[in-house]
């Protein structure tokens, strides 16, 4: 392997063992020389480590890194991206796949020496996922990620960056690939409390001091696993994270359009449920903003960063 790799995969995990053999087998149809893959444990209690280090003892650009305690999925990726020596970067977890024959074709579009290539991808159930990252198949039944971007004719990249910094989930990271100096240099909010909405508000804010470069594919990247029961199912849970984030840590340009539509998603997503959900939803949005997202709220459905369970946080 080059003394520097060219490409960073960055994979994180918790407790996944019965996920391990479909992981594997999907690193090794793309793993190549230039590239190293980073697999980081968030202090796994299955055996899950033991199994991969056994499966990729012969690999030296397959490294396993394991934390001391679990740190939760957002901090683990941080540690990840600070662990990267590779040129380029992607973000990717446990229960999800890469495309080999997109990632086998990135080299080529390297040429252009973007910052950012944002790709499509595919989100549905994990049977389906792993049978496609196998070979090509039928895509019916998944939903496509990132379809968002290629809808629009963006005039600049920092129409389209500031755009991801106040539009919640607007490009799912498992579907971009990154010039690691760039996203270490934004990098994830420091306490992990949001999802990763914050790195792309992040880089909004850098390409306001230095120019970010960004190429977009419709090739089919990154393969997101539907995990039911996951934060972004619960609109209490998240609109609570979500609103401390941006009251927190948001630049004031980006502040309230943020909010709103923060708001304004969970709101949607309680539709075709009871008029009862949606009002309490409402209410709880007006505590929080009212509180300058300070207070945490209460009840069975409320959270903080240190009550989640790993596998109940997403990348988006």
């Amino acid at each position: 392997m080059p003394t520097e790799p060219l490409i960073s995969v960055v994979i994180s995990y918790f407790n996944q063992l019965s996920m391990s053999e479909a992981l594997c087998n999907n690193i090794e149809s793309y793993l190549a020389e230039d590239m190293e893959i980073l697999l980081m444990d968030d202090c796994s209690t299955d055996g899950s480590e033991s199994y991969l280090q056994r499966r990729f003892a012969n690999r030296s650009n397959v490294k396993i890194i394991r934390q001391k305690k679990n740190i939760g999925v957002l901090k683990n990726a941080t540690a990840g991206m600070a662990a990267a020596s590779g040129t380029y970067l992607i973000f990717s977890a446990g229960d999800d796949f890469l495309n080999p024959s997109a990632v086998n074709s990135l080299r080529k579009r390297l040429q252009s020496k973007a910052d950012i290539y944002i790709f499509q991808g595919l989100r549905g159930p994990r049977e389906i996922l792993e049978s496609l990252a196998a070979s090509p198949g039928n895509t019916s039944r998944l939903s496509l990620l990132n379809g968002k971007i290629f809808e629009t004719k963006w005039r600049s990249s920092s129409e389209l960056l500031d755009t991801c910094a106040v539009q919640p989930a607007f490009i799912w990271t498992q579907g971009v690939m990154f010039r690691t100096e760039v996203a270490k240099a934004a990098g994830f909010m420091p306490d992990g409390g949001i999802d990763d909405w914050g790195l792309w508000h992040n880089l909004a804010c850098l390409n306001a001091k230095r120019p970010i470069k960004i190429e977009a594919s419709q090739l089919v990247l990154g393969m997101v696993s539907e995990t039911p029961g996951s934060l972004g199912s619960d609109h209490f849970r998240q609109i609570d994270r979500q609103i401390v984030g941006i009251m927190k840590y948001w630049a004031p340009q980006y502040q309230n359009e943020a909010l709103i539509n923060a708001a304004t998603k969970k709101i949607n997503g309680c539709r075709g449920t009871s008029s009862g959900h949606t009002a309490e939803t409402l209410l709880r949005i007006a505590d929080r903003l009212r509180d300058g997202g300070d207070a945490h709220l209460t009840g069975k459905n409320s959270n903080t960063e240190a009550g989640v369970p790993h596998d109940e946080q997403r990348h988006h």
